[in-house]
């Protein structure tokens, strides 16, 4: 997993303008989506080792999503095996959470991603925006 900061910077900066069409189109709109969950998906695919099978993590299926997460997915090479491993420290009692998108995306980037399988982020970078 490639993280970029040791902090919560990531989590406090601006996210950007990220409007999605200048000429007010549905269909433009539309299609800006969809490029960004095709880019998505691609940059997902390449996380995951080249394999024969699947693979079902029940416990880790459970982990809550952070558009500034303290928590990463690993996957081992040349095995089966998948981790949950830390970003930075955290106090015993908090809650793991991992990023379901790149967190290079602005907000609007994002929202778009998750507004295709109705989702709404709750984490704090996107509740300061809303």
């Amino acid at each position: 997993a490639e993280y970029m900061g040791d902090g919560d910077e990531a989590c406090d900066g601006d996210d950007g303008d990220g409007s999605a069409s200048d000429d007010g189109s549905d269909a433009s709109a539309g299609y800006q989506a969809s490029s960004k969950v095709g880019r998505e998906l691609e940059r997902l695919a390449n996380m995951v080792p080249t394999v024969v099978g699947s693979g079902l993590f029940l416990g880790l299926s459970m982990a809550n999503h952070s558009c500034c997460p303290n928590a990463a997915v690993e996957f081992e090479a040349n095995s089966c095996a998948v981790s949950l491993v830390t970003l930075r420290s955290a106090p015993a009692d908090t809650e793991l959470r991992i990023t379901y998108v790149d967190e290079e995306l602005d907000f609007f980037e994002r929202t778009s991603i998750f507004a295709e399988y109705g989702f709404v982020c709750d984490c704090k970078r996107c509740a300061a925006r809303a």
